[in-house]
């Protein structure tokens, strides 16, 4: 159901490149740098601003000159400055997460989360008309976030071999944005632990239903591509994303549809606090590098003189 004529890019060398590329954006400036792998604990509010961060592990604070910008999810960048740190901004949390985070109870709508494979495969199992992206639709009669109805199917190997060894194929399927965070709460007491959730039995079993699937879908242009058959697989589930991601509920961002009647509307970038932004999914729709960089580029405007702006606009040189 794509338009004709339409092409999807894929970054050679895999995502790791886009953000390498991002990440250069910032340090090929003289003064910037970039820390990896440093999870935030706490922001640091004084006198009613943002003056910097508190690491988690090592307790290290970096201080801020002019801003904190948060891009983690919602929750998060709540979380990240303690109740009762600053008065209008504890009376935002309670107007956007309620008293329980969860949307049943009132708090901000949420999308549903997702099933991914991760598979690699010797090249002989995908034929060679097999496009490099796929999508399959299960049941048209069914709406797009009905579970495990919509799946998308991507491997990026065949268009960059560098992604995979000589002779085998990775893929990455997923159910998009369709998997309810409900039907896995049942499991959340075994989120941090692995050995329990390789040992529990309903555990297994659920999470190969909802990945069946996905594997439907591959099979689809792939039939040989059967459990068993690769060398590498990997599952996650919506309680990987609030694991790994740090993700409340496993969620693929606000779901806040345009007029909705209860008068949901997405946060701006500013918060109560001075000093502190947020940019991201909380606050515009879908998550990853657009809804970074739209976000991102309103929230430097934000921050910006008038007369920085201008001086940036000169720099820039469109073709005429």
């Amino acid at each position: 159901f794509f338009k004709e004529n339409a092409v999807m890019d894929f970054p050679k060398g895999g995502s790791g490149e886009l953000m390498g590329a991002l990440a250069r954006g910032v340090t090929k400036r003289e003064g910037c740098s970039i820390e990896t792998s440093k999870a935030v604990d706490e922001v640091l509010i004084e006198d009613g601003r943002a003056v910097g961060v508190k690491l988690a592990k090592s307790g290290r604070v970096i201080r801020a000159r002019e801003a904190v910008i948060s891009n983690a999810d919602l929750t998060n960048t709540f979380n990240f400055v303690p109740e009762g740190a600053h008065v209008g901004f504890d009376e935002e949390r309670k107007q956007l997460l309620g008293a329980t985070n969860n949307p049943k109870d009132g708090s901000v709508p949420y999308c549903k989360s997702f099933m991914h494979l991760h598979l690699g495969v010797k090249a002989e199992l995908i034929p060679e008309d097999a496009p490099p992206q796929w999508t399959v639709v299960q049941d048209w009669s069914k709406g797009i976030d009905a579970v495990g109805n919509v799946v998308v199917v991507s491997v990026g190997s065949k268009l960059d071999q560098s992604l995979a060894p000589e002779g085998y194929h990775v893929i990455h399927a997923y159910t998009a944005g369709n998997e309810p965070y409900e039907d896995w709460e049942r499991f959340e007491h075994l989120m941090d632990d692995a050995a329990a959730r390789d040992k529990d039995e309903e555990y297994q079993k659920f999470k190969d239903a909802r990945c069946q699937p996905i594997w439907d879908a591959i099979q689809k242009r792939a039939p040989d591509v059967v459990k068993g058959a690769c060398q590498v697989e990997k599952v996650a589930t919506p309680l990987t994303h609030a694991r790994f991601l740090s993700r409340h509920r496993g969620n693929y961002g606000l779901g806040i549809a345009p007029g909705n009647k209860e008068g949901w509307k997405f946060p701006d970038v500013t918060t109560p606090i001075d000093g502190y932004y947020r940019c991201g999914d909380s606050t515009t729709s879908g998550i990853g590098v657009p809804a970074t960089a739209s976000s991102g580029a309103v929230c430097a405007n934000t921050i910006m003189s008038v007369f920085d702006q201008l001086r940036l606009n000169n720099k820039i040189k469109m073709p005429i």
